[in-house]
């Protein structure tokens, strides 16, 4: 059974409405690569690219239509050539992560076809701040107006906002922050690289199964229908921007 981190299911149920579709899209920093796999009907191929290695493993465990359809690639994206263009683009939870913000936006926008869509997911609102943010390598966290104005001015149009999962993503944080507290003698002396790759790690084995049966699309839905109420508050700990080049 596959294990569905459980702000996913949330960023989800917006990702598959909001997305427009088209040929082609690439995702950058795909972890588990669950995008990939479950916007299959949406487009006809899939690249995504990752800094690390560690993407390997989910995508041989891939089934081989899946992987027929998808091109992985281990590369910097600030570096890395692509040969084609996209109608979207899709980087969730790895803007925080960036410190050129304008120069990764600039180099999507020249990905992407016109009228492509460009799809960010990130930590939303300072006062969140907590040693989770210190030790998953992030830089920041943004306000509503900040994520808004970032892809605005650089010349991204037709710019949404929407504060997902709402309250359910807020009461799951609080998790995060516990181990967070447990793990931050060990890891506030790494990189920030190193931190951000361990940031994207999922959990495996018996446990991740069991919560695979029990938290998952299906059982998320009613919820996420229900946060749907409050995608124009502020109150989520997470923001999905929707924009188009």
């Amino acid at each position: 059974m596959t294990y569905y981190p459980h702000r996913y299911l949330f960023r989800r149920y917006e990702l598959l409405k909001q997305t427009a579709g088209g040929d082609r899209f690439l995702e950058i920093g795909p972890g588990r690569l669950l995008p990939a796999v479950e916007l299959p009907g949406v487009f006809r191929r899939r690249t995504l690219i990752d800094l690390s290695e560690d993407a390997l493993p989910a995508y041989d465990a891939l089934a081989p239509s899946d992987r027929n359809r998808l091109d992985l690639v281990i590369a910097d994206f600030m570096e890395h050539h692509f040969e084609e263009s996209f109608d979207a683009v899709i980087a969730c939870e790895v803007l925080e992560h960036i410190r050129d913000e304008a120069a990764f936006l600039d180099r999507v926008r020249r990905l992407l076809h016109p009228g492509g869509q460009l799809i960010l997911s990130v930590s939303a609102r300072r006062k969140l701040w907590s040693d989770h943010d210190q030790i998953a390598g992030h830089l920041r966290r943004y306000e509503r107006h900040e994520v808004a104005d970032l892809p605005s001015s650089r010349a991204f149009r037709n710019v949404s906002v929407i504060a997902y999962g709402f309250s359910f993503v807020n009461a799951l944080r609080w998790a995060r922050v516990v181990l967070a507290k447990r793990q931050y003698k060990e890891k506030a002396g790494w990189s920030q690289a190193r931190q951000t790759k361990d940031s994207g790690a999922a959990l495996t084995g018996r446990m991740a199964r069991v919560i695979g049966r029990l938290v998952n699309p299906v059982t998320a839905h009613p919820l996420c229908r229900f946060s749907v109420l409050f995608n124009n508050r502020d109150w989520s700990e997470g923001y999905l921007v929707i924009s188009e080049r």
